[in-house]
């Protein structure tokens, strides 16, 4: 089944997401099972919806090694 998910992200320059983008390879090597990435500035940072072809596939990104390094750096 198809998911939408939705992240705010707090606490980071845009520098800084810039890198954490980077070093994830969201727009250069989507993951598969990813149709959208939309990431949106707000008064706390960024928002960040995404769809996905099923809620495993976004658990999987979300939980793989590199995005996590990525997260923490």
């Amino acid at each position: 089944m198809t998911v939408v998910t939705t992240l705010d992200i707090t606490d980071l320059t845009p520098a800084e997401y810039r890198a954490v983008m980077d070093e994830l390879g969201v727009e250069r090597r989507p993951e598969g099972g990813i149709y959208l990435h939309l990431t949106v500035p707000t008064d706390f940072g960024f928002r960040v919806v995404e769809i996905w072809d099923e809620a495993e596939g976004f658990q999987r990104f979300l939980f793989d090694d590199t995005a996590t390094t990525a997260i923490d750096t």
